[in-house]
């Protein structure tokens, strides 16, 4: 719902941010090359036809890094008064969403098919479009790195402030 809200067809006009993956800040490198790791691990699932492994790699990748760190570091750019950060973040909002659906289409299929319906655009049915392949372009191990540092860094400070009872809202000097 919260992607939904953000996203309209205008996001569809911007789709070549994407691309610039070198000229990207580190949330949205980090979100496509763990999107191209993701894709890579539920093929394989596929070829195996590991299906428990397709719903894990699904579920790791939707449940705790899309929907845990990555849109919670792009909220301050969807609601920016930067234009330009904003439309980059839809356009890689709205390709991880789809990659996302397509991935886990297999598993969830008519959940996945409404979702796919209302999404901006013309469309036709997901079960008709093609299965994510991995893009080499989106691979980028550093992102990853520098990412796993800031997640590290970040759930420290979360602890630190729960073990010491400071509320999350709770401004500290």
């Amino acid at each position: 719902r919260f992607a939904l809200m953000h996203i309209d067809d205008d996001t569809l006009n911007h789709r070549d941010d994407v691309k610039k993956t070198t000229e990207l800040p580190l949330a949205h490198k980090w979100i496509l090359s763990r999107t191209n790791q993701t894709i890579k691990d539920v093929r394989a699932a596929m070829k195996g036809y590991h299906f428990n492994e397709i719903a894990s790699a699904n579920y790791q990748f939707i449940w705790h890094e899309f929907c845990d760190w990555y849109l919670e570091w792009i909220k301050a750019d969807l609601f920016s008064n930067d234009e330009n950060l904003q439309k980059q973040a839809k356009a890689i909002l709205l390709t991880v969403l789809e990659t996302i659906l397509k991935l886990i289409h297999p598993v969830t299929p008519f959940v996945t098919e409404e979702i796919w319906s209302v999404l901006p655009g013309e469309r036709k049915p997901l079960m008709l479009t093609e299965f994510p392949e991995p893009l080499d372009s989106w691979d980028n191990k550093e992102a990853e790195e520098e990412a796993r540092l800031l997640m590290g860094i970040v759930t420290g400070i979360r602890n630190i402030r729960s073990e010491s009872e400071v509320h999350p809202s709770a401004k500290i000097d």
